[in-house]
């Protein structure tokens, strides 16, 4: 993924990392850069996969 605040990219495995730290404990629907800490909304699976598709892999933007 990248970030839309920061252009950090990352995997979702960083952003779990960081998401541990939160009082939610991961149980919203938001992905946290780790660089930053912005957090923005999970990519849907079907786009990822149509974006890998494509051949556009982990480089969508979620405005």
């Amino acid at each position: 993924m990248i970030c839309t605040h920061c252009s950090n990219e990352f995997s979702i495995e960083e952003s779990n990392a960081a998401c541990s730290k939160c009082g939610s404990f991961g149980g919203c629907n938001l992905v946290m850069c780790p660089k930053c800490g912005y957090e923005q909304p999970k990519i849907p699976k079907w786009l990822e996969k149509a974006s890998q598709f494509f051949g556009k892999k982990n480089q969508l933007k979620v405005k």
